[in-house]
């Protein structure tokens, strides 16, 4: 009897040790104290205003009505259109999903199933998720709506279910983005994608992340997974995938909206160890890429130039105090560029940036051909509204200052993508040389 005592206590103990490591508080891992370690800390639940809209709407779609064609390997129907164009819509279709389930493996076993309704109306394809009643985690079927009758279209329809069905809360942007990345993994750079590249780096304040369907939103997510890639051995689509499945969610069964807890970015934290700074430092160096211009590489292989700058100014007109000219959405990055030809002094930079947002900043020497010389990272401080560092040239042509908004509210609140309105927040720049100062060792 005794024996059964202590293995109902360390059961009972390992149980809560999971649970707690579940929330993301740090000291949640910690064994409990009835196996000889500290009591783990409770971790802090703030309460959200439960009238601001979070997550996708979970309410089911219907299925349209008409003639509907269903393949004989797979569980996807096509509907619409005429039935010559039912045929070479679910052949197409066919072969995209095999497409899909060749690059991504075993993280699409058990796939749901797919409708296409062909509409001319709708030039890009759009995914819908058809919510499936489930005991267990989050489950929902998808509905493609539109796109033209081709490859490209059917490719992103099934890369996008595959998405849909591994995360039935992800955000509509993210759905798009993962297809839109499968699309250019799979089936080559195409014309049109090195337009919307460049769009995207035209605007490097909008959010990389977000809910909200807006334009240049499925793009930014888009290169956001192929960065996500790089940093693995995986292909986008795979990455991406495995990404969204460590979001499985539990919603309950008559809310209107998905409880999308965890999402993405609970994933990204926690595989940079939930550290802070680890987070903001894996942003920080995307937007360090868009602004050197390697975004296209992140894209495909696509060409592309640097991402705009919010100022370039010489050193000869400093001091100066500089308000940054547009405002950075979470996720969004500003860079400023000092041009410090034949500069010898040290450069100081103050960074002011309106409360509470987090944001990160790092200092980037670039040679003569806007190569990377070096850097030095502005000591993280989380919530900071004041950031300063200071910087020798040291025979660099140019200085670049890159930031990023981080988001959120407070510590207790960081960013969630599917808690919309997200908030901007303006960000000014002070810069002076320090003359007389001797050069400091390279970091």
């Amino acid at each position: 009897m005794q024996s059964r005592t202590y293995v109902a206590l360390a059961l009972a103990a390992l149980a809560f040790g999971f649970s707690a490591s579940a929330v993301g508080d740090e000291s949640a891992a910690s064994r409990p104290f009835l196996l000889g370690g500290d009591a783990p800390a409770f971790a802090h639940h703030a309460n959200i205003d439960p009238r601001l809209p979070r997550g996708e709407t979970r309410l089911e779609s219907k299925t349209p009505l008409g003639p509907t064609v269903s393949s004989a390997r797979f569980n996807i129907q096509i509907q619409g259109g005429s039935p010559s164009e039912r045929r070479l819509a679910l052949s197409l279709l066919e072969e995209a999903r095999e497409q899909v389930w060749l690059s991504a493996g075993e993280l699409l076993s058990g796939a749901g199933s797919l409708l296409w309704v062909l509409d001319k109306t709708q030039p890009s394809p759009e995914v819908q998720r058809r919510a499936a009643p489930t005991l267990h985690f989050d489950q929902a079927s998808a509905i493609c709506r539109g796109g033209a009758l081709n490859a490209s279209s059917a490719l992103e329809c099934a890369a996008a279910a595959a998405a849909l069905r591994r995360s039935p809360s992800a955000a509509q942007p993210l759905l798009g983005g993962l297809a839109r990345a499968a699309l250019i993994e799979l089936h080559g750079p195409r014309a049109e994608d090195a337009s919307w590249l460049t769009q995207l780096d035209g605007a490097p304040e909008a959010p990389l992340l977000t809910r909200l369907p807006a334009p240049g939103h499925v793009e930014g997510s888009a290169l956001f997974f192929g960065y996500l890639a790089e940093q693995g051995t995986g292909s986008a689509l795979e990455t991406g995938l495995l990404a969204l499945g460590l979001t499985a969610t539990q919603t309950p069964p008559r809310a209107l909206r998905y409880l999308a807890e965890p999402d993405l970015l609970d994933v990204v934290r926690h595989s940079v160890g939930n550290s802070r700074e680890a987070f903001a430092r894996f942003f920080s160096t995307l937007a360090e890429e868009r602004f050197l211009g390697q975004s296209g590489r992140l894209a495909g292989g696509l060409t592309s130039p640097p991402a705009r700058l919010g100022w370039e100014v010489p050193s000869s007109s400093l001091p100066r105090h500089l308000v940054l000219p547009r405002e950075l959405s979470p996720t969004g990055s500003v860079a400023l560029k000092l041009d410090t030809r034949g500069q010898s002094a040290e450069v100081a930079f103050r960074i002011y940036c309106e409360k509470p947002v987090s944001s990160v900043w790092t200092l980037l020497r670039l040679g003569e051909q806007g190569e990377l010389l070096g850097r030095v990272a502005v000591p993280f401080q989380e919530s900071a509204s004041h950031l300063a560092q200071r910087i020798h040239p040291a025979g660099a042509r140019a200085l670049l200052l890159v930031g990023t908004n981080l988001g959120g509210v407070d510590l207790e609140h960081p960013y969630d993508l599917d808690h919309a309105p997200h908030e901007t927040h303006l960000c000014s720049v002070a810069l002076s040389l320090m003359p007389g100062e001797s050069a400091r060792a390279l970091p």
